[in-house]
C-alpha cells in the first residue's frame, strides 16, 4: 500500500509482538506517514478515519462479523464510501451480510490469490 499516492497507511494487528515487528519495519524504511495500532479489531475505534480498508484473511468468520459491524457503524457516524480490499475471502458472506456492501469486482495476485473489491455506503 505505500507504493500508493494515500496519505496514511496504517496497520491493525492484535498480537503486540507482531505490532512491534511491523513498527520496527516501517522505522527502518524511514516511512512517517504509518501507524500500527495493537488493537482487537472488533473494539477498534478508528474505523471512522478511514476511507479503504486493505484485509487479508484476518480472522474467523464470526469475528469478521463483528468487525464489519463496527466498520458500518463507523459509516453511519461519518457517512462516506468505504473501499473494502480483500484478499484470500474466507468471509465474504460476512461481509455483503451487513446489507450495505457492493461486490465491485475479484482479481488475482501475481501468486494466484483472489481479491475481492467491495464498497461500503
Amino acid at each position: 500500500m505505500l507504493r500508493f499516492p494515500f496519505d496514511r497507511v496504517d496497520g491493525l494487528e492484535v498480537a503486540p509482538e507482531l505490532a512491534a515487528v511491523a513498527r520496527s519495519n516501517f522505522a527502518r524504511l524511514h516511512e512517517r506517514r504509518s501507524t500500527i495500532f495493537t488493537a482487537d479489531a472488533t473494539r477498534f475505534d478508528r474505523y471512522r478515519d478511514y476511507d479503504f480498508l486493505y484485509i487479508y484473511s484476518p480472522f474467523a468468520a464470526s469475528v469478521m462479523a463483528r468487525c464489519m459491524a463496527r466498520v458500518v457503524e463507523s459509516v453511519d457516524d461519518r457517512p462516506r464510501t468505504v473501499t473494502i480490499l480483500y484478499l484470500n475471502t474466507c468471509c465474504h458472506d460476512e461481509i455483503v451480510a451487513t446489507g450495505r456492501v457492493t461486490f465491485e469486482s475479484i482479481a488475482r495476485t501475481p501468486h494466484g490469490n483472489d481479491i475481492k473489491v467491495y464498497r461500503l455506503t
